[in-house]
């Protein structure tokens, strides 16, 4: 990835309006949870999150897949267009609503979120198949694991067939979804601790799981898995060498972006040369400012936050 020309960045991941509160604790099943604090409605979705997060760290990035024809949809396009995000590739689909998530935030910052899809979930393989000539040598694509496996595997090929580097969250409900085939395509993989416990059975409770995690994710096919521990750091590998960063003692505030700062403003250090070793520490940097600002894309640093 060293090089001197920033390379594009395209993002394909749920463009999503939350609709946040915070409350003493998040509510149970079957409970009521009152509190005196107002929600607010900010832009999110890992895609935004992550396509905002990877502008305000200097990279050029693209959204690519659908977005409805109602209010909150402009709401969306315009905040992404204030982060000089290109919104032009973005399909309007005036039959859908823009989707939305619920989330809750307790006092220590943990999270709980219910979302609708919306107008995410109507994108089709012939979708991404017109966005084709953005898939360049050396362009970036960040995805997600939210979309069907049809998807996944048109994006992850068309990424591998153009030499792009390919980064995925492996945010899901259903982690079949991570077929060997789509696995062997993938170069960064970011998994947080739960995921990694889904995907390797390891469940990290020290350095030494994380490390047979990855050992676990590299016989998968992923080239460079990317394990972000929390307030404990990151535990990652790049050849042939397992490296920990330690965590940046923070007070968290609000969790809900912290994964999509990570893995946006690595992917910019990136595309603009940066060696893979200095983007990780740059995202866990960026993440731990992520977290001490409640809110998801409005608590997303900017470089000079940063550095």
């Amino acid at each position: 990835m060293d090089g001197t020309t920033s390379k594009n960045i395209i993002c394909f991941g749920s463009l999503i309006m939350d609709i946040s509160i915070r409350c003493d604790k998040i509510p149970a099943i079957g409970e009521t949870v009152y509190t005196y604090e107002d929600y607010h409605v900010n832009p999110g979705g890992k895609g935004g999150n992550q396509s905002v997060a990877a502008a305000r760290s200097g990279g050029s990035v693209t959204l690519i897949g659908r977005i409805a024809d109602d209010e909150y949809a402009r709401q969306l396009v315009h905040s992404f267009q204030k982060d000089h995000i290109d919104t032009s590739q973005l399909k309007v689909d005036k039959e859908a609503r823009t989707g939305v998530a619920f989330v809750w935030v307790d006092m220590e910052g943990h999270n709980k979120c219910v979302c609708s899809l919306g107008v995410n979930a109507r994108v089709t393989p012939q979708d991404l198949q017109s966005h084709a000539h953005l898939f360049t040598e050396g362009s970036i694509v960040m995805t997600t694991l939210e979309h069907s496996r049809q998807l996944l595997d048109e994006i992850t090929l068309m990424a591998q067939q153009n030499n792009c580097t390919l980064v995925v969250d492996p945010s899901s409900k259903d982690y079949s979804k991570l077929t060997p085939e789509i696995a062997r395509r993938i170069d960064i993989l970011k998994p947080n601790e739960v995921e990694t416990e889904m995907l390797t059975g390891i469940r990290v409770e020290t350095e030494e799981d994380a490390v047979q995690a990855i050992h676990i994710l590299k016989k998968k096919g992923i080239r460079m898995p990317v394990i972000s521990l929390g307030s404990r750091g990151v535990v990652y590998e790049y050849k042939g060498s397992v490296t920990s960063v330690e965590g940046l003692r923070v007070k968290a505030i609000d969790t809900t972006a912290a994964g999509d700062t990570f893995i946006g403003s690595m992917a910019a250090k990136l595309s603009q040369g940066c060696p893979f070793q200095e983007s990780v520490n740059y995202a866990n940097r960026a993440a731990a400012y992520c977290v001490q600002h409640r809110g998801a894309q409005i608590s997303i640093p900017f470089e000079e936050n940063v550095l």
